[in-house]
């Protein structure tokens, strides 16, 4: 953070001009709070990391996971191996890669021809 600019205004300020880390130091408090008045009953966290840390946070606040709210890991890379794992969103990253592979060879540098779309279904892992 540049000193001059003052607090919540460096590369690490988000929206609102508030530092990342104190966002993200405030999110299980601002979640817990939308599960206890009924307004959240699940959340698809994007990425695995960030829903195993804050799982731990909202049970902290009284928060029953998978209970109160689901919360729901998105790309499953390491969403299986912790204790409690969450639920996860695992995107088809690898089919994506083998068929935009095998396209790669019918298409030219330089071609403009038409273009494919390739529309992998995620899998769901349901857990705990």
């Amino acid at each position: 953070m540049d000193a001059a600019a003052g607090p919540g205004t460096g590369a690490g300020s988000g929206p609102g001009g508030l530092p990342v880390a104190n966002r993200l130091a405030r999110t299980p408090d601002h979640f817990a709070a939308a599960v206890m008045t009924g307004g959240v009953t699940a959340a698809l966290i994007h990425n695995d990391t960030d829903a195993i840390v804050l799982v731990p946070g909202l049970r902290a606040r009284g928060v029953r996971v998978p209970e109160d709210p689901a919360v729901i890991a998105y790309a499953d890379e390491v969403a299986g191996p912790v204790d409690v794992p969450p639920s996860a969103v695992a995107p088809a990253k690898y089919e994506l890669g083998a068929r935009a592979a095998d396209l790669l060879p019918d298409r030219p540098a330089g071609d403009e021809g038409p273009r494919r779309y390739l529309e992998p279904l995620p899998r769901l892992n349901v857990r705990a």
